[in-house]
């Protein structure tokens, strides 16, 4: 057989410039050029190419074509039916939790319908009489409910710790570890020193209490009242109430300047069972057992100052409390005053 030659294959154009030179060889150019353009392909590949070829060469570019389409659509559709299949899932795991919600419900519903409502009288009774006793019993951390003489009353919020200059054993309070307490405490003001009861309804202190705040007094020339005996609460409230520390009695004194220009002080002492000093939750601090003596700017009476008509004008700055103990640090082998921390006096009215 013989083989036309390639040249015969190629369509007869006059002039590549002008296109062909009759109307069907122009519509073949065209059609040759768009399918060229639109698969990209070599334009003499299709020319080379018989009319067959040509025809199988685009159905398997078309057929490519619709291949790779699809291969795009996939992963959408299986986009889709993942996001379907993930929603059923939750529906279903969505009712197993409403079903197990329900189920137990229906168990608590069924313990609280068993457990008895109704109580005996005697029951009753019971938790009746404990409730009036607990209500009726006074706190051990308050003023006794029978004083028979008025007084100004207080709360003293007591901080115990490590101050800078005291003369406490350089081991006690190092750690910066510090005790705080609160007590209730209540100052029978006689008239002798400006006060509304009679001087001869009010006892006076204990010894051992006015011997120690005698002792404090800074100046010999001041004035100084007699030392009369204070109401305390039975105990003071450390931790918040979670523990407590026995006050046994107290008793306080006026100090009084000469000097117009200077303020009078109030002395008082309060004799303390003390903190356990092996009690390891409060660390290298102790409260040691004796009196605690205070001191705190006094100025006075003022009249209708409280709901009871008079009140004590106290210094609402901060105040020391201090100790005496045996040491050297005065050169010789004597009682010191040794700073124990910092308090403050707050009317009980407003403390509440």
């Amino acid at each position: 057989m013989l083989r036309q030659p390639k040249s015969s294959l190629r369509p007869r154009i006059t002039d590549d410039s002008n296109g062909p030179t009759d109307d069907n060889r122009r519509r073949e150019y065209a059609y040759r050029q768009t399918l060229s353009t639109f698969l990209n392909l070599d334009n003499r590949m299709l020319w080379d190419a018989s009319y067959k070829k040509r025809r199988c060469v685009i159905f398997v570019l078309l057929v490519k074509l619709l291949t790779s389409a699809d291969g795009f659509a996939v992963p959408i559709i299986a986009t889709k039916c993942q996001a379907s299949s993930t929603l059923t899932s939750l529906r279903i795991k969505y009712a197993d939790d409403n079903a197990d919600a329900e189920k137990l419900l229906a168990k608590a519903r069924a313990i609280r319908d068993s457990i008895p409502t109704d109580l005996s009288s005697s029951e009753r009774g019971s938790s009746t009489i404990n409730n009036n006793m607990f209500s009726g019993r006074p706190s051990e951390f308050a003023l006794p409910s029978d004083l028979s003489i008025p007084g100004h009353n207080y709360r003293l919020q007591v901080d115990i710790g490590r101050e800078s200059g005291t003369w406490m054993d350089p081991r006690w309070g190092a750690s910066g570890r510090r005790i705080a307490f609160t007590v209730d405490v209540s100052f029978p003001i006689p008239m002798d020193i400006g006060g509304p009861v009679p001087s001869d309804q009010v006892s006076l202190a204990s010894d051992e209490i006015s011997n120690g705040l005698m002792k404090s007094v800074t100046t010999k020339s001041n004035l100084v009242s007699p030392v009369y005996r204070m109401n305390c609460a039975s105990y003071a409230r450390l931790k918040g109430g979670f523990d407590k520390m026995t006050i046994h009695n107290g008793g306080y004194c006026i100090e009084s300047s000469p000097s117009a220009t200077r303020s009078s002080t109030l002395r008082f002492c309060l004799s303390v069972e003390g903190t356990n000093s092996n009690d390891a939750s409060y660390g290298d601090v102790s409260i040691p057992k004796g009196n605690l003596f205070f001191a705190l700017p006094y100025f006075g009476i003022q009249t209708g100052g409280s709901s009871n008509g008079n009140a004590m004008v106290l210094s609402t700055k901060e105040g020391t409390v201090t100790v005496k103990q045996m040491g050297w640090h005065t050169g010789w082998w004597r009682e010191e005053s040794r700073i124990l921390g910092i308090f403050r006096a707050v009317s009980l009215d407003k403390s509440r």
